[in-house]
């Protein structure tokens, strides 16, 4: 019951928009710091020489594995599935910034091409757009 607690409250601010919406390009950052973290662990199952456990080395045998092969096992099955759920996610929001980004151009250039319209340049040479489309 607690790592589905633990699993609910590290996904809820990618899967939903309550109580405050995150911006998908720090989903993405989230995503990826999450990802990064978690792999360390399955790392250090996957290349350990000994078990983590001292009540593992006891444990009843049912593969025929040794209990250091067991372990090493499980952390390449621990990265593998984390990869693909991560990666899964990753790829999803990263597709979705982009299509925002497409959003984002096609308004402005929608605003851009209406009457009356005006980009003011700054001082440095940049150009920029008032709140109002027109000089300040």
């Amino acid at each position: 019951m607690l790592l589905i607690a633990i699993g609910t409250l590290f996904w809820w601010p990618v899967l939903t928009e309550t109580p405050h919406a995150v911006g998908t390009g720090a989903k993405l950052a989230y995503l990826a710091a999450g990802f990064v973290g978690s792999t360390f662990l399955g790392l250090a199952l996957t290349f350990s020489p000994t078990p983590f456990y001292d009540f593992y080395e006891q444990a009843p045998r049912l593969w025929g594995l040794s209990p250091a092969k067991d372990q090493n096992f499980g952390g390449i099955l621990m990265n593998s599935e984390q990869a693909l759920i991560f990666l899964a996610a990753i790829s999803y929001f990263l597709v979705r910034l982009l299509r925002e980004e497409e959003e984002r151009e096609r308004v402005l250039k929608h605003v851009q091409s209406k009457p009356g319209f005006e980009l003011e340049t700054e001082a440095r040479g940049e150009p920029y757009v008032n709140d109002m489309g027109r000089r300040g």
